[in-house]
């Protein structure tokens, strides 16, 4: 999984089975090896040092895991499955340098990040691209101004060295009981910005957006589909009387929103973001006050010039580039009317800074076959070697 001719973002194991890669979203089995039930048992005890974690999975049937290879960092799951044994790996790679390797719109982002305030929440579905987008952001804020930055994550994904910030990371189960006391600790331990992993329950993100609305820059995920649903998704995380004092914090604390998708482009069958940013203008502000979130989009549909942008206006970006066709986007939007004028592109030209691997693969499909052989030869060792070679 660290071969980087392959470029595998997850590896999945379980029992009886070949393991398999992801790569650039597609599942890929690897050599003809059948691993038994044994061999992930091995390969958990090679892995899993502390015997907490070994204690938590048998009573809890699943446990997540930081583990360090070769300088680089994995998020690992161990979980059952019909009473067996199996995992889930993510190669975790070192902080975006910048934005524009991510083909993130860099302009709109500093925009949000220079004003070192407020509640910046990067919200998407599952493997789209959440973290890396916050570890880019935090990296930028690391590089460019002297702040305090403190992180509570489960696990740590992207392990930062300080430049001109000063980071401390904590994982809960490791360091902290839980995010919530994470969250607490980190108001006392003087923050100018705070980066909590994922929002996940109704006392965290209270304590998160009254943080955010007293002066701290906070930077969330949540799972959520776009910048409006975020609204939703926060807002239903209380009960029907505490709404109204949430609805209140959230319009005070809200600085932007950045909600992503990833697809495969056409043309270099690489991954790239579409993006959606929602900021948290007055007006804005003020729809989320009197609750009349369904008026949002009309203003990020013509918010350019406070930063905005739709789904819709993101594709038509990557349909002129020559990334995806129009009728693929329009399958991809709730707002295909917006891209009724926009003109195909299949130019070869050079079209975008490159694509980072953080978010794509630029492993050629053919060499698969080509190597699955000798592939299947390093995937396994013993407690001499690894399992992610």
């Amino acid at each position: 999984m660290n071969d980087k001719e392959i470029n595998a973002s997850d590896l999945h194991i379980k029992s009886n089975n070949k393991p398999y890669y992801r790569i650039n979203k597609n599942l890929v089995p690897i050599g003809d090896k059948i691993l038994t039930e044994n061999d992930i048992i091995n390969m958990i005890k090679e892995i899993i040092e502390d015997e907490e974690y070994l204690k938590d999975l048998n009573k809890k049937g699943s446990v997540d895991y930081g583990y360090y290879l070769d300088n680089t960092r994995y998020r690992i799951n161990i979980f059952k499955t019909q009473g067996k044994l199996a995992l889930s790996a993510r190669r975790i790679l070192n902080p975006p340098e910048n934005f524009e390797i991510l083909n993130l719109p860099s302009d709109l982002i500093k925009n949000i990040v220079n004003k070192m305030k407020g509640l910046v929440i990067v919200s998407g579905p599952a493997g789209s691209g959440k973290t890396t987008t916050c570890a880019s952001i935090i990296q930028y804020i690391n590089k460019n101004y002297s702040k305090r930055i403190v992180s509570i994550e489960d696990p740590i994904e992207y392990v930062f060295n300080d430049i001109k910030s000063f980071i401390t990371q904590r994982e809960v189960g490791l360091d902290t009981i839980s995010f919530l006391q994470g969250l607490k600790d980190a108001l006392r331990q003087d923050p100018d910005i705070i980066f909590i992993g994922e929002l996940r329950d109704p006392e965290s993100t209270l304590i998160a957006l009254n943080a955010a609305e007293t002066g701290h820059m906070v930077i969330t995920t949540i799972h959520s589909e776009n910048t409006i649903k975020t609204i939703y998704r926060i807002l239903d995380m209380f009960k029907e009387e505490q709404r109204e004092v949430a609805r209140e914090i959230l319009m005070n604390s809200i600085a932007a929103i950045i909600s992503q998708k990833l697809i495969t482009s056409i043309k270099t069958n690489s991954l790239v973001p579409v993006i959606e940013i929602l900021i948290a203008t007055p007006t804005i502000k003020g729809l989320i006050r009197d609750n009349e979130l369904n008026k949002i989009y009309d203003y990020i549909l013509n918010g350019e010039y406070d930063g905005m942008i739709t789904f819709g206006k993101s594709l038509k970006n990557l349909i002129k580039q020559g990334h995806i066709t129009k009728e693929m986007a329009i399958k991809l939007t709730d707002h295909p009317e917006e891209l009724y004028q926009v003109q195909e592109s299949y130019t070869t030209d050079t079209f975008t800074t490159g694509i980072s691997s953080n978010y794509s693969s630029n492993y050629n499909y053919s060499d698969l076959t080509n190597n699955e052989e000798k592939k299947n030869d390093n995937f396994y060792k013993s407690s001499e070697g690894s399992i992610f070679f």
